[in-house]
């Protein structure tokens, strides 16, 4: 008799154990996606912005340009495009797009050109101001992304092309753009403490141009995620530092160093690539990759991997989106279907807005509802 109810007993502890355990699990939730009608077609699986009942996509009829959407109910209808168009050499897209939705400035960077163009958006597309700041950029310096601060100041990665590693990655990473008087100044503070190895070898797998960042409405905090690993930090930019670091992901890839030229060569195969944040007030949300250096292998080889193949399957669809708070709490992880190449998400958490494919081959836009 004893024996059954110490059995009972120990059973109901792991039961008990195992119920607060999963308490602690965030949930995950599918989200089926709605399609929104355009009033033309879509050419192009990116999306750039969406504020309020507006969406910036790349134009259908010229990838130069960008398209500013209404949105209502179902569907979205053109307003706008906006962009200028080069000649000759200069017929290059806009590399970079930003905007912020509670400045209502829309940047838009040109690799070729190295300007970028900033359009005031609670006035119209016509009140623009080209922000020349070649004269002022230093030598070796290229630049990558960009992202509105609150005093429409522009944050900025660079790269520098030098022969030596550790000189390239030990000048700053970010760069800050004076939108009134084009000058440059470097942003200090972003260093990676890296225990068991150099710090060079770190960055090297860090600092790289795909790397993405997005700042929050209404603060001069931002996240940041790096390329080629499940790395993710949040931060805050004030008088040109970086402050407050947080590292929320920190899983990098196994490397070897190249004896070349001293840069971390990634031997892991099953690192996984891109993730793609958007920054909201109240969370973050992380577009999570699946496709990992084995798998981009196979793919290159001709070899599809089963997992990329039907509809909205392709290497460059995500499906899991990673949600934290503020303080880099995983909330919960919402699963998109069909699956999506980027997203971006409605300033109320309402809605996740993504671009995705039917069996044709033909771009949609997609809208998911997030329950509460």
């Amino acid at each position: 008799m004893k024996h059954h109810i110490y059995s009972l007993l120990t059973l109901l502890l792991l039961c008990a154990s195992c119920n607060q355990s999963g308490k602690d699990v965030p949930p995950t939730i599918t989200l089926t996606g709605e399609i929104i009608n355009n009033s033309e077609p879509l050419s192009s699986p990116v999306i750039w912005a969406v504020d309020d009942s507006t969406a910036y996509l790349t134009s259908f009829s010229d990838r130069y340009l960008i398209d500013r959407f209404r949105l209502a109910g179902d569907s979205a209808y053109i307003i706008e495009r906006i962009g200028k168009k080069g000649t000759g050499p200069f017929e290059m897209p806009y590399c970079t797009v930003s905007y912020s939705t509670d400045t209502k400035q829309l940047s838009l960077y040109n690799n070729n050109t190295k300007s970028i163009v900033t359009y005031d958006m609670s006035a119209n597309a016509d009140s623009c101001l080209n922000i020349d700041f070649t004269p002022n950029w230093p030598a070796g310096a290229v630049l990558h992304n960009v992202c509105g601060l609150r005093n429409n100041d522009l944050l900025c990665t660079v790269r520098w092309t030098t022969d030596s590693a550790s000189t390239e990655i030990s000048k700053p990473w970010f760069m800050r753009i004076d939108h009134e008087d084009n000058t440059v100044h470097p942003v200090k503070g972003f260093d990676i403490e890296d225990n068991e190895s150099t710090p060079i070898h770190t960055k090297g797998l860090l600092y790289v141009p795909n790397s993405r960042f997005a700042r929050r409405p209404n603060h001069d905090q931002f996240v940041y995620t790096a390329d080629n690993s499940r790395y993710m930090e949040i931060f805050t930019v004030e008088n040109d530092s970086i402050r407050d670091r947080k590292i929320v992901l920190d899983q990098l890839p196994e490397y070897t160093v190249d004896s070349t030229n001293g840069m971390p060569r990634i031997t892991s195969g099953e690192t996984a690539y891109g993730i793609i944040p958007v920054a909201t007030e109240k969370y973050i949300y992380c577009l999570m990759p699946r496709c990992t250096l084995n798998d981009l292998k196979q793919v290159f080889m001709g070899n599809m991997p089963d997992k990329f193949k039907g509809t909205a399957c392709d290497y460059q669809f995500k499906g899991d989106v990673q949600v934290y708070d503020w303080d880099g709490n995983l909330i919960k992880t919402l699963s998109l279907n069909p699956m999506v190449i980027n997203i971006m998400v409605s300033q109320d958490d309402r809605y996740i807005y993504g671009m995705s494919e039917d069996e044709d081959s033909e771009t949609l836009f997609m809208r998911y509802p997030i329950p509460e």
